[in-house]
């Protein structure tokens, strides 16, 4: 009604307060949802029974048993008062955050991975295309230049390049041991120490 108090609530709307029907008609809404008094939502209703327009907006909610409720809102003036229609948000926000965090954790990673990042084959070769002097193109400053266009990477820091060193991970292991047959990685860690 105009004093914000639900005079018709159907059982999905209830649930979506974690309420029940009974215990919301009749009762206004900053009585159910105690706190809500200077909400995004009861400021909403109060601007739509002022000017008689409709509003749709987004929101959260604190909800009785302490958790957060996000919804999509639409509000439209009736004679009586207001007709509210809400949807339940709440998984599919939850999903867009695990998402957005998610690429935020991709993007950091690519944005972490030096520039001369090149595409293998299944073989481990680069691939092509290739300069006249044999090196791929992607591994240079330019074509046939001989330049590389990167910096040999040492994993263990003992002053010798990975594709020179027995050990490239310094664990005491030959990388020849380690890379089983198929070039399966075989090492106490994966194989649970034996």
């Amino acid at each position: 009604d105009r004093d914000l108090r639900y005079e018709y609530v159907n059982p999905s709307a209830a649930a979506q307060g974690r309420q029940r029907v009974v215990d919301v008609v009749g009762r206004r809404v900053t009585e159910v949802f105690p706190g809500s008094e200077t909400s995004e939502y009861v400021r909403a209703l109060r601007e739509v029974l002022r000017d008689g327009s409709a509003r749709a907006l987004r929101t959260d909610f604190t909800l009785p048993d302490g958790s957060v409720g996000h919804y999509a809102v639409h509000i439209e003036p009736v004679d009586d008062g207001l007709f509210v229609l809400s949807i339940e948000e709440t998984e599919q926000r939850t999903a867009e955050r695990a998402l957005e965090d998610t690429l935020a954790r991709y993007r950091a990673l690519l944005d972490g991975l030096p520039d001369w990042v090149f595409l293998l084959d299944g073989n481990g070769t680069v691939n092509g295309p290739y300069g006249a002097n044999g090196l791929a193109d992607a591994l240079e400053t330019s074509a046939d230049s001989g330049a590389l266009n990167y910096v040999p990477h040492d994993q263990n820091g003992d002053g010798l390049y990975d594709f020179r060193s027995l050990d490239s991970d310094g664990d005491g292991l030959s990388d020849n041991v380690e890379k089983g047959p198929g070039n399966v990685p075989v090492d106490s860690s994966s194989t649970g120490g034996r």
